[in-house]
């Protein structure tokens, strides 16, 4: 019984951890964890909630991270904006492929909005928000993007999802302007597309790049659907088709998708099944669709110097330890402090990291 009461602390532990993360991300506009922290707590709670079969209600592995700010309007999405399943393994991409046809994409590094257009026209715009259920009306500034479509030639209703980003370029030019300089291109578009003042939105050169169809318009193939939506004048993410992939094949592609040679910020790539009746079919949880899964890159080595230990008494009793470091960027945050994650299965302990803005 005190084994599971230790674990079931430090499950609620790392939920208060992930949820500071994802204020900070998605209310702030501001990072206090790098992706690999924050990956490695989620995956930490994972293994807690299998190794003891308890899953708290508030587990963010049962939903989708978002916050909303209070000074813009709250919209509920037409159908939630789920994730997807994440994943550091080529072989895992094969064998999600399993010889059928799939596309392979950009995971785009920004802040994901839904554009709902009706009779030919943009009618609004959404951000994930809550549990990517309920968003915030950014319409006011997303109109001032470089290329989303005003209108449209096609004139029944229909939604779209993608990501609004900065490039590279355009973020260099914002920042030396900036007193303040962000640490990251998807911190400025995400503190971008939630300013009241689309003057100044307009300003930061914020771009919309496609990646779903929302709305059910009946298109047997992922490919189709991204034609239909470069059609109506989107710019869509980079994507190739791959038929029926072997694991040479895969390998090929995630090594032709070099992030260092893309003008944009991402922060992995998407596998998708072409088959969208397949793919529906599969279904989803609450966190993420079944027919896609992301390849998250593999982890980055960075270099400080270990300062010292701070120690701590939990309500249990026992000794939390934290690691203290001198600073260092690590995916556009500021990392300063290291935490050890106890004992989730027998004789194994991972150690993550926790970043600090300072």
């Amino acid at each position: 019984m005190d084994d599971i009461q230790s674990k079931i602390d430090q499950m609620r532990g790392l939920i208060a951890t992930i949820k500071q993360a994802d204020i900070a991300y998605f209310r702030d506009d501001r990072s206090i964890m790098s992706d690999r922290d924050y990956d490695v707590a989620v995956d930490l709670l994972k293994n807690l909630e299998q190794n003891t079969g308890i899953i708290l209600s508030d587990s963010p592995t049962q939903k989708v991270p978002g916050e909303i700010l209070e000074s813009l309007v709250e919209v509920r999405h037409t159908r939630p904006m789920l994730s997807a399943d994440k994943t550091k393994s080529v072989e895992d991409l094969v064998r999600f492929a399993s010889g059928r046809d799939v596309v392979m994409s950009w995971k785009l590094d920004g802040l994901t909005l839904v554009l709902r257009y009706d009779g030919g026209e943009l009618q609004q715009a959404i951000t994930r928000g809550r549990e990517g259920i309920v968003g915030e009306d950014v319409t006011h500034t997303v109109r001032t993007f470089l290329n989303v479509p005003l209108t449209v030639p096609t004139k029944e209703p229909f939604e779209v999802r993608g990501e609004g980003v900065i490039s590279w370029e355009n973020f260099k030019k914002i920042n030396d302007s900036l007193e303040e300089p962000y640490t990251h291109p998807r911190n400025l578009a995400a503190g971008s597309v939630r300013k009241l003042d689309p003057a100044e939105s307009k300003k930061r050169l914020l771009e919309f790049k496609a990646f779903d169809l929302v709305t059910d318009l009946t298109f047997p193939t992922k490919i189709e659907q991204l034609d239909f939506l470069a059609g109506n004048g989107f710019e869509v993410v980079p994507h190739t088709l791959l038929h029926e992939p072997d694991t040479w094949a895969v390998n090929l592609a995630v090594t032709d998708m070099n992030p260092a040679n893309f003008e944009y910020p991402v922060d992995g790539l998407i596998m998708e099944y072409n088959d969208t009746a397949y793919g529906k079919s599969l279904g989803a949880t609450g966190h993420h669709e079944n027919r896609l899964i992301a390849l998250k890159w593999k982890d980055e080595l960075y270099t400080t110097k270990f300062l010292g230990v701070e120690l701590a008494t939990t309500r249990t009793g026992m000794v939390s330890i934290t690691g203290l470091f001198e600073p260092v960027e690590m995916d556009g945050a500021t990392v300063s402090r290291a935490y050890p994650a106890a004992h989730f299965q027998e004789h194994f302990k991972i150690f993550s990291l926790r970043g600090e803005s300072l």
